[in-house]
């Protein structure tokens, strides 16, 4: 790795802490972008992210997006390794948006990791919830390909919101038309159908864009 490409992964390490850290980043991607060959600074990124499991790298942030348009095939490994080591929120986030890009056969094997990370018994209670609630999300949509159904699903709200915020998120990314007091009002009793009759497509790429609330939402 040439010796500019190093000090600006070192200054990321350096700064992962501060109130400010996503502003860096997007600095910091900004000017390691001018570069021809980033896929070696895939690894030390990863890394970073796995050894800050605290910290809030964005939904899904600078960082998660300069990855991603990274080379695929070695991203992949790369977390991969990270997610059999010390498998953390923000890298199964990751995981679950590179599991909504494969094709089917591919998908499988993700699942099979992800299942075989929700058998561990080294990993908390709470990592050992967010798998299941991907693998959950995941089979899911599985099991609306596979039963070759009307090419229409509902988006379906069936875990409580943490925040106005997250249900002013859905309101902005989904489109929807009712006014913020009426969501207040229909979220409150769930399940709860934020949209009826949208393509699969769609469902999905939308329910993608939502990052953390989608493990509170189901395509039925």
């Amino acid at each position: 790795m040439e010796k500019e490409k190093e000090e600006l992964i070192k200054s990321l390490y350096e700064n992962v802490k501060i109130d400010n850290f996503i502003n860096q980043s997007y600095n910091i991607v900004e000017k390691l972008s001018q570069y021809k060959n980033l896929d070696d600074t895939i690894e030390p990124i990863i890394k970073l992210i796995e050894l800050n499991p605290d910290i809030d790298f964005g939904n899904p942030g600078p960082l998660v997006h300069y990855l991603e348009g990274l080379d695929e095939e070695e991203y992949a490994i790369k977390l991969i390794e990270s997610l059999k080591r010390n498998p953390t929120e923000q890298t199964l986030f990751m995981f679950n948006r590179m599991i909504n890009g494969v094709d089917d056969y591919m998908k499988e094997e993700y699942l099979h990791l992800l299942e075989s990370i929700n058998d561990s018994l080294d990993i908390s209670e709470n990592i050992k919830s967010v798998v299941q609630d991907y693998l959950s999300f995941q089979r899911t949509e599985n099991e609306i390909t596979k039963g070759n159904k009307l090419q229409e699903v509902d988006i379906v709200l069936i875990k409580p919101l943490s925040s106005k915020s997250d249900l002013i998120k859905i309101k902005k990314i989904l489109g929807l038309e009712q006014s913020t007091k009426e969501l207040l009002d229909g979220t409150s009793k769930l399940p709860y159908t934020l949209i009826k009759s949208i393509s699969i497509g769609r469902a999905k790429k939308k329910v993608n864009e939502l990052g953390d609330i989608s493990l509170k939402i189901q395509l039925v």
